[in-house]
């Protein structure tokens, strides 16, 4: 069994969830209610040569318990941007840097323990928004981007793939006040022969009070073996998350995750 605890904190350095900066595929022009602050990033685009930089920080521990028992810590920092190219378009990146100690334990003895650092991926990429007529359809979300590793320790400590990756991927939303619901399918590949693979989301979510929401998910993936005749078996992980406005520049979002 493994588990992963995260706490996310994300900073942005512009006004992150206001109406003159966004385009929302909403049917309430108010500002955003706590329902929607889970799902930011799925249904907002910013405007033509608007810009947004932020900050990720997370913290994770995993434990995997079999004849020998494993600890890891990774902390994480990902510095994000995005700027809009209208027409509902706008381009993003990110750059990681992580830190990993891993401690391994035999009959309750230590063995080993080891560190590693190093910047992770650079990711470039570019989102669409589909607005779609009609109340009663969903929303859907284009994006397609490009992941590569920058330094051999963040490989090493397994923190970011051995070669570039790329994916294209297709996000369905729909906002059902005070709730909303959120499915989406993606396919990724890369420079290495076995690196396809084809990866899946679907959330639950619903609003608290104005600036609290809580939002249940599941996300996974199944590689795609070419040299085998049967693919490998699907891997999961099951998310839950409170996502707390503080304000329009600083959200608060802990997140509980179980492989």
């Amino acid at each position: 069994m493994k588990r992963s605890i995260i706490i996310l904190l994300f900073l942005s350095a512009s006004p992150l969830l206001a109406e003159d900066n966004v385009s929302i595929a909403s049917e309430n022009k108010d500002s955003l209610p706590a329902h929607r602050l889970s799902m930011r990033d799925e249904i907002t685009t910013l405007k033509e040569r608007d810009w947004r930089i932020g900050l990720d920080f997370s913290y994770s521990v995993d434990e995997e318990h079999r004849i020998a028992s494993a600890v890891s810590n990774l902390a994480l920092a990902n510095l994000k941007f995005s700027r809009g190219l209208g027409s509902d378009t706008e381009i993003f990146g990110s750059l990681s840097y992580g830190y990993r100690t891993v401690e391994t334990s035999l009959a309750g003895n230590s063995v080993s323990d080891d560190s590693l650092s190093g910047l992770g991926a650079l990711k470039l990429g570019l989102k669409r928004t589909l607005k779609l007529e009609g109340a009663t359809l969903p929303q859907f979300v284009g994006l397609v981007s490009v992941s590569v590793p920058m330094s051999s320790e963040a490989k090493e400590a397994g923190f970011t793939s051995e070669d570039w990756i790329g994916t294209v991927s297709l996000v369905a939303v729909k906002s059902i006040p005070p709730g909303f619901l959120i499915g989406g399918i993606s396919y990724s590949d890369g420079a290495e022969e076995n690196d396809a693979f084809i990866g899946f989301q679907a959330d639950i979510g619903f609003a608290i009070t104005h600036d609290l929401s809580l939002r249940l998910g599941i996300a996974g993936n199944k590689k795609l073996d070419r040299t085998e005749i049967a693919s490998s078996g699907v891997s999961s992980v099951f998310t839950t998350s409170v996502t707390y406005r503080i304000d329009e520049k600083l959200l608060l979002s802990p997140m509980f995750q179980l492989e």
